[in-house]
């Protein structure tokens, strides 16, 4: 069969051109839809066996640069395809385990050892982290626009510090990012 677009990231991008999102956004949404397309149907052989390829893609930005935009054009490919698990874009724990577990596939491929394999892929694309993977003591700010910063307080600071998000210990905890 052949290839009906040269290049299937490219069109993506082409046909998000006018959503209002950031180019690099847009790419990486492309990029996105692809891998989760993939699942666990593609994978490489090394020393120690199967190598499957994972992509956990997140978007960063203030709020109302395309961020969502561009999720939404992505996702509106998964929601046609009756095969594929799109998770809810809100989910509790308990609701991804169970989604998760709902996403059992069982692909027959007969020139592949063993010729049928399982495996549970679920595709999530939840528009805010925080309301997907609430962890108590991490914080996540915005300095500015280009800068954003997460602090993982799980370090301990020296006696006297206070542990407030934002605060001295925030700053000079060396699991903060930026």
């Amino acid at each position: 069969m052949p290839r009906k677009l040269q290049s299937w990231t490219d069109a993506f991008f082409q046909y998000t051109e006018k959503i209002g999102s950031p180019p690099l956004f847009r790419r990486w949404c492309g990029i996105f839809t692809v891998a989760a397309a993939l699942e666990r149907k593609v994978w490489t052989v090394n020393n120690k066996g199967r190598l499957y390829p994972n992509l956990y893609m997140f978007l960063v930005g203030p709020p109302g640069t395309g961020k969502t935009v561009a999720l939404d054009r992505a996702s509106d490919f998964f929601q046609k395809l009756e095969t594929h698990h799109l998770a809810p874009t809100s989910l509790t724990r308990a609701s991804m385990i169970d989604h998760l577990e709902m996403s059992k596939r069982t692909p027959v491929n007969p020139m592949a050892t063993p010729p049928v394999t399982s495996f549970h892929s679920l595709t999530i694309m939840a528009n805010e982290l925080g309301t997907l993977l609430p962890v108590e003591g991490v914080t996540v700010t915005l300095n500015s626009p280009a800068k954003p910063t997460a602090c993982c307080c799980w370090w301990t600071p020296p006696r006297g510090h206070c542990r407030r998000p934002g605060s001295c210990c925030a700053r000079r905890c060396p699991r903060t990012f930026r």
